[in-house]
């Protein structure tokens, strides 16, 4: 990637993290205004503060997208994204090339602090239950009124990932490898451990309202 390339990126990356902060910190003072009033802006500031603190402990994210896919445009870096991720020897690695935007996010702000003091089986199910609770429930599905289950909002992209955690924690545990198959088969058995717990989730959704 450019010089030029990856200033850009840098940029998108702290315009992204400091969207999520907000969105983070604006959901933390709603609910917590709603229990014990005014105090729950000034827990929303801190989050925020918080959240800015730790971007500017962190490496630059036009370094961490280098390492991921490699030199190239935003085409061929989406390219490389796709092709690494689903031709992958295995489902940790499949992860570790798909959607680097969120990767980089979670994997510094969510999973390494975690990492400190948790196993990694718990963080990894805790970073993913993050991702589909902030960055899909909370902007894809819930906004709109949608997966909602007798007035209630049914966490679907929440269940699907924790799935797919379980999934990759299950596959380390018992050394699990997709290198010995040709990439046809590897890409079918990304597809299926990717689509599968989301038909899943929406599956216990539908009995939900039942």
């Amino acid at each position: 990637m450019s010089t030029k390339g990856q200033a850009i990126a840098v940029r998108l990356a702290k315009l992204v993290w400091f969207i999520f902060v907000a969105i983070v910190a604006t959901y933390v003072a709603i609910y917590v205004y709603t229990k014990n009033g005014i105090g729950g802006f000034f827990l929303g500031l801190v989050v925020g503060a918080l959240g800015g603190a730790m971007y500017a402990s962190r490496p630059s994210f036009g370094r961490y997208l280098y390492a991921r896919l490699g030199p190239g445009s935003p085409g061929q870096c989406l390219r490389h994204m796709f092709s690494r991720a689903f031709g992958a020897s295995d489902f940790t690695r499949f992860w570790q090339y798909w959607n680097p935007f969120l990767g980089y996010f979670l994997g510094y702000f969510c999973y390494a602090p975690l990492r400190r003091f948790a196993p990694r089986p718990l963080c990894l199910i805790v970073t993913f239950a993050l991702n589909g609770l902030l960055f899909h429930d909370l902007i894809y599905l819930w906004p709109f009124g949608m997966a909602m289950s007798h007035g209630l909002p049914f966490p679907v992209f929440t269940l699907a990932l924790v799935t797919n955690a379980i999934i990759v924690v299950a596959a380390e545990r018992h050394r699990f490898t997709l290198a010995h198959l040709s990439l046809h088969m590897r890409i079918a058995c990304h597809l299926l451990a990717f689509f599968g717990p989301f038909a899943f989730s929406v599956g216990i959704l539908l009995l939900t309202r039942i």
